[in-house]
């Protein structure tokens, strides 16, 4: 399945110049060519995918979190997002 989180305010830097974010994502780690699919579909590049981080995601504005909803994405609650990460760490080995 892939997911989308809520919004959040974050701070602007020279990579990201936006006010709110959310992660796309998805729920296990065989999926992760359907979430590339996703992003693709929706005009993600490839090369903005955190692979390292604790939860793999791509970064999304406000109108892209829409698109993705619009593609199929599920929209998640923040709780339920923290819970796809503590679930990705125990099975992945991310601390």
């Amino acid at each position: 399945m892939i997911l989308v989180g809520q919004l959040f305010s974050c701070t602007r830097n020279k990579n990201w110049r936006y006010d709110v974010a959310c992660h796309l994502f998805c729920d296990r780690a065989d999926r992760l060519e359907e979430l590339h699919s996703l992003a693709k579909r929706i005009g993600l590049k490839r090369s903005w995918f955190q692979g390292d981080s604790v939860l793999p995601h791509y970064d999304l504005t406000a109108s892209k979190q829409r698109e993705a909803i619009k593609a199929g994405a599920t929209l998640v609650s923040k709780n339920m997002e923290g819970q796809y990460i503590r679930e990705w760490r125990a099975k992945n080995g991310k601390v």
